[in-house]
C-alpha cells in the first residue's frame, strides 16, 4: 500500500509516503535487498524474454531495493514478475548516471538506457502494460545529487515517455504503464509548482507531522 500527500493542490500526487523496512512487512510489502556486488552489469544483452510479459505471475507487492546490482538491471526483475524497482542517480554533467556511490558511474549506465528504455518498450510492445494485469509498475528514483539541478534534466527527459508514464495534475491521475516516484533528495518544491507532472515524490513520515498539508491519499 502506498500513500501520498496531496501538498496544497488536489490529486497534486506528489508525495508518496514511503515506510520503513519493517512497516512495510507490516503492510503486505515484499522488500527484496539486492547483494552488493564489485562488478557492474548492465542490460545489453536484453533477451526477447524480457521484453514480453512471461508466464510468471506479477506480483505487485515485490520491489527491488537497489535493483542495478543485479546480474540484469530491470531485467531480472521483470523476469521474476517484480512490481517495483529503485534505482540510484547522479547527474554527472548532463547525464544521469546509475550507481549507488558516486565514484562507481559509468557513462555508459545511464537511467535512460538501463531503465527508462527498456520500460518503454516493453510497454508499447504489449498494449502498455509491464505485467499482464498489474495495472502500473513504479519505478523508484532516488536522487543522490542535488534536487534541483538534477531534475532539471530528469523532468525534460521522463517528458519524452509521455506515453507510458502516470501523469499527474490537478485535475486528477491519469495513470500509465510505468509510475515514477522521486526519493533521496527531492524536489518536492518543483514537482508541486507543475501543472503536468511525470512523477510523484516519496514522502517521510514527517511529512505527516505538517499541519499545512493534506492527508494522504492512496495512489
Amino acid at each position: 500500500m502506498n500513500l501520498i500527500r496531496t501538498l496544497n493542490k488536489p490529486l497534486t500526487a506528489a508525495c508518496i509516503w514511503r515506510p520503513t523496512h519493517y512497516s512495510m512487512l507490516a503492510l503486505g510489502m515484499i522488500l527484496i535487498l539486492s547483494p552488493i556486488s564489485t562488478g557492474c552489469a548492465d542490460n545489453s544483452d536484453v533477451s526477447e524474454s524480457s521484453l514480453e510479459p512471461s508466464s510468471v505471475v506479477a506480483l505487485a507487492q515485490a520491489h527491488a531495493h537497489n535493483d542495478y546490482y543485479h546480474g540484469r538491471p530491470l531485467l531480472d526483475a521483470l523476469d521474476q514478475g517484480f512490481g517495483s524497482v529503485e534505482a540510484d542517480i547522479y547527474r554527472v554533467d548532463n547525464a544521469l548516471l546509475v550507481a549507488h556511490d558516486l565514484d562507481k558511474t559509468r557513462p555508459d549506465r545511464t537511467l535512460q538506457a538501463l531503465y527508462l528504455e527498456p520500460l518503454a518498450q516493453r510497454a508499447r510492445t504489449n498494449n502498455f502494460q509491464i505485467h499482464r494485469g498489474l495495472p502500473t509498475f513504479y519505478l523508484l528514483i532516488d536522487i543522490k545529487s542535488d534536487a534541483q539541478s538534477t531534475y532539471e534534466i530528469l523532468d525534460p527527459l521522463l517528458a519524452t515517455y509521455s506515453d507510458v508514464l502516470t501523469q499527474f495534475t490537478d485535475a486528477g491521475v491519469r495513470t500509465g504503464a510505468v509510475t515514477v516516484v522521486l526519493s533521496g533528495n527531492r524536489p518536492t518544491a518543483q514537482v508541486a509548482a507543475q501543472e503536468i507532472r511525470w512523477c510523484g515524490v516519496d514522502g517521510r513520515l514527517s511529512d505527516l507531522q505538517d499541519p499545512t498539508q493534506l492527508p494522504p491519499a492512496t495512489l
